[in-house]
C-alpha cells in the first residue's frame, strides 16, 4: 500500500543515465552533534571520467520529501569503478559502512577475468565534514582493515629531489601511505617487467589528482577502458595530508587527504607490478611512508586474468 509523498531530483544533480540504487540515511557532521541526511544516487552513465558514477546528495528529509541545500554536483568516488554503494544500518559501532560494486557499465561485461567478472571495494566508513561552510563525505578503510596488514618498509622521511625507487615482491597485494604536502606534485609509477605501468599523480599546477591507466596491463578488451587520464579537481592547499592507496590484483583505491578526494579504478596487468617509483617536479619530500603486505583472502591460489 505504497503512498505517493514526495518528489526529488528532476532538476538537481547529474542526469546523463538512469538513476538507481538509492540510499538515504542520517549521520553526523564530525566533530559536532550537527546532524544531516545524505542521499546517495547512482548513475549508470555520464559520470564526469565515463560511464557510471554515484552523486551523493546534503540536507533535510522531514519524512516525505528530501530537501538538497547545495547546486553543485558531488561524486562518492571520481575513479570509473565505484558503482550502486549500499550502506549499512545498525551497524554494531553506528557507523555508516559503504561497499560498492567495483566496475563500470560501460565495460562490465568485458573485463578479461574469469570464471567471474566483477569484484566490490574494500568496505568504507563514510563520514560527513564540514569544511569553510561545505559539507563533504568522507570515505575511510574501516578499522578492522589494519588486522590483515603487515608492514615490509616504514621511512620516517623520503627525499624526492631525485626519484625514490623501491621493489617489492607484489604490490598488487599492498597498501602503500605516507603524509605529503597537497601543494606540491607528487607522482607514483607502479611498473612490472612487461614494461606495464599505472601512474598516479597530485597535480597542484593544474589542481588535479589522475589515475591514468592507459598502459597498466590488458587494456584493449573495450575501447572506452583505457582511453583517457581519468582526474578528480582538487583545490591547491598548503598542508600535510594522509595518502593512502590500495592495490589488489585488478584494481587500485587511491585515498587523498583522510577520504576527501577517492578515485577507484579496474586495471589487469599481466603480472605484479613489483617497482615503484615516486618523484616530484619541484623540491619536495614525503613522510611516514610504509609497504604494507595485505594478507589474501584466498586459500589457493587465485583464477589468473
Amino acid at each position: 500500500n505504497w503512498k505517493h509523498s514526495g518528489d526529488f531530483g528532476k532538476e538537481t544533480g547529474a542526469h546523463g543515465g538512469v538513476w538507481e540504487c538509492p540510499d538515504l540515511f542520517e549521520i553526523t557532521v564530525d566533530g559536532t552533534n550537527e546532524k544531516k541526511w545524505v542521499l546517495i544516487i547512482s548513475i549508470d552513465t555520464g559520470a564526469p571520467n565515463g560511464g557510471s558514477g554515484t552523486q551523493y546528495f546534503i540536507g533535510d528529509f522531514d519524512g516525505n520529501t528530501f530537501t538538497c541545500e547545495h547546486d553543485d554536483v558531488k561524486w562518492i568516488d571520481l575513479g570509473t569503478d565505484n558503482y550502486a554503494g549500499i550502506t549499512y544500518n545498525n551497524t554494531p559501532t553506528e557507523k555508516r559502512i559503504c561497499i560498492a560494486w567495483m566496475s563500470n557499465w560501460q565495460y562490465g561485461q568485458e573485463v578479461p577475468t574469469k570464471p567471474w567478472r566483477g569484484a566490490m571495494t574494500l568496505p568504507r566508513e563514510l563520514s560527513l565534514v564540514k569544511e569553510h561552510n561545505q559539507y563533504v563525505v568522507h570515505s575511510h578503510m574501516v578499522p578492522s582493515f589494519q588486522s590483515i596488514k603487515t608492514n615490509v618498509l616504514k621511512r620516517d622521511t623520503i627525499d624526492l629531489t631525485d626519484i625514490f625507487i623501491v621493489e617489492h615482491p607484489n604490490f598488487n597485494q599492498s597498501e602503500i601511505s605516507f603524509v605529503a604536502n597537497l601543494s606540491k606534485n607528487i607522482r607514483l609509477q607502479f611498473k612490472n617487467a612487461k614494461g606495464e605501468c599505472l601512474i598516479l599523480e597530485i597535480n597542484p599546477l593544474q589542481g588535479e589528482i589522475i589515475v591514468d591507466r592507459r598502459k597498466s596491463g590488458f587494456v584493449n578488451f573495450e575501447k572506452r577502458f583505457a582511453n583517457k587520464i581519468h582526474v578528480c579537481p582538487y583545490k591547491k592547499v598548503a598542508k600535510d595530508a594522509n595518502i593512502s592507496i590500495v592495490l589488489d590484483w585488478s584494481s587500485v583505491e587511491f585515498f587523498v587527504d583522510n577520504g576527501k578526494y577517492v578515485m577507484t579504478d579496474l586495471l589487469f596487468p599481466s603480472e605484479f607490478y613489483n617497482v615503484l617509483e615516486i618523484s616530484s617536479d619541484e623540491k619536495n619530500a614525503i613522510g611516514n611512508f610504509n609497504i604494507n603486505a595485505i594478507e589474501s583472502v584466498w586459500k589457493e591460489k587465485p583464477c589468473s586474468t
